[in-house]
């Protein structure tokens, strides 16, 4: 074998392995995207189905100026139901958040630690008297375990019920922090996305401070969440 078909074959196999990194971190960035990155997160509440006007994904667009507006009238419930699902009439708002592992070999449990509520509809400081605020709220959260849909030919299973909390907000157009130290362990995972889940979070209005114009509509501007490795920028407002 002559010197030159020795360098092109070297040429080659280092061709070869640069393309194969190259594939593979291709790869490893989808996931990792996919992972820290919610485009067109789900988001719905109870009338949204039948009321586009009630306008859930204002809460996630980062602007005080715009609110979900809740136009069905909120039951007077005075407990607090255990169970995972929402009794009828519940007004309540759920969406998509984070997921339960930051990217990395092996993926590193992720928990949510702090929500963040602007309450009431902050269009303006009328706005925000006129339109009913939560008061009590319940806060359920539900796991939704992925699965790799290329190996294992399997769709993801329903969310399941995790913990939950009744917490009394304020009334205030200020951020209001909830931190969510009650939430349970999140398991390990040796490769993706072996008990890795997506996190979902569902508000239940239990009670208001009712609105000086429109007492039967609840409103929040905004809503927004802390990791303990982050994958967004939290909101911040100052008028």
């Amino acid at each position: 074998m002559s010197s030159r078909e020795r360098i092109a074959i070297c040429v080659l196999i280092t061709l070869g392995i640069a393309g194969a990194n190259i594939y593979l971190a291709g790869r490893t960035f989808k996931k990792t995207r996919n992972l820290t990155e919610l485009y067109n997160r789900i988001i719905f509440s109870g009338s949204s189905f039948f009321n586009p006007q009630s306008r859930p994904e204002n809460i996630f667009d980062r602007r005080l100026e715009t609110a979900w507006v809740e136009t069905e009238k909120a039951s007077a419930d005075s407990g607090a139901p255990r169970d995972p699902v929402a009794a009828p009439g519940t007004l309540y708002i759920q969406m998509e958040t984070s997921f339960s592992h930051f990217p990395g070999d092996p993926p590193s449990p992720n928990p949510l630690k702090r929500i963040f509520i602007w309450s009431g509809n902050q269009a303006s400081p009328e706005t925000f008297l006129d339109y009913s605020r939560p008061r009590k709220i319940r806060i359920v959260f539900f796991y939704q375990k992925l699965v790799d849909i290329d190996r294992d030919f399997r769709l993801p299973g329903l969310p399941e019920f995790r913990a939950d909390r009744i917490v009394v907000l304020a009334d205030s157009p200020l951020a209001q922090e909830i931190p969510l130290d009650f939430m349970p362990p999140i398991e390990s995972s040796r490769r993706f996305p072996e008990n890795i889940s997506q996190v979902w979070i569902r508000l239940e209005i239990q009670d208001l401070y009712y609105g000086r114009k429109y007492p039967d509509r609840v409103a929040i501007s905004e809503i927004d969440f802390s990791e303990e490795f982050p994958t967004h920028d939290v909101f911040a407002y100052s008028r």
